[in-house]
């Protein structure tokens, strides 16, 4: 005895039937017949291995252990990403504490420098005081040549080139300072 057909199974025979008679009154003969049929196969068995991939998944994604699978990757990404941040932040922090340190560093050197360069200035203008009270009477300072122009930092200095000249002697005694 036969089993009973649904009423899916008996309708998609029937819409089976009718193509199939559709496609033999279109068709003049037997070769494009066999086409037809392979083709109508092709389809239908495309559309079974669909559905049955689909199913597959649907289930995967339902399976508590799958779930459970999916869950841990995302956790460990998220810890990942975390990890790299806090590491980019230190290497970050670090650097700006180095960058840092070395301006402190160089504002100091620069310090020292200005305090030095002022320290050699009064000195040469105590001496500079000193020899003109010993013999103002006998010696001229002259500017010799252009000025000397020194770059340091955003300073711009200029220096002119004095030399000391006898008063009195028409022959310029000339001594460089």
């Amino acid at each position: 005895m036969t089993e009973p057909i649904s009423i899916e199974e008996d309708d998609q025979q029937v819409s089976e039937l009718q193509q199939c008679g559709a496609a033999a009154t279109i068709c003049k003969n037997r070769k494009e017949k066999r086409k037809l049929t392979k083709k109508e196969k092709r389809k239908q068995k495309r559309k079974e291995l669909a559905e049955k991939a689909r199913q597959e998944e649907e289930a995967k994604l339902n399976d508590p252990k799958e779930l459970r699978r999916i869950q841990l990757e995302e956790e460990k990404e998220k810890e990942r990403l975390e990890r790299e941040r806090r590491e980019f932040e230190e290497r970050e922090r670090i650097f700006l504490e180095e960058l840092a340190r070395k301006k402190a560093q160089e504002e100091e050197e620069g310090e020292r420098r200005r305090a030095k360069d002022e320290e050699e200035k009064a000195k040469q203008s105590q001496v500079a005081l000193e020899n003109e009270s010993d013999g103002d009477d006998e010696w001229e300072y002259v500017e010799d040549g252009p000025p000397e122009i020194i770059w340091q930092g955003n300073e711009i200095i200029v220096k002119r080139n004095k030399v000391k000249v006898k008063k009195k002697d028409p022959n310029h005694v000339i001594v460089k300072e």
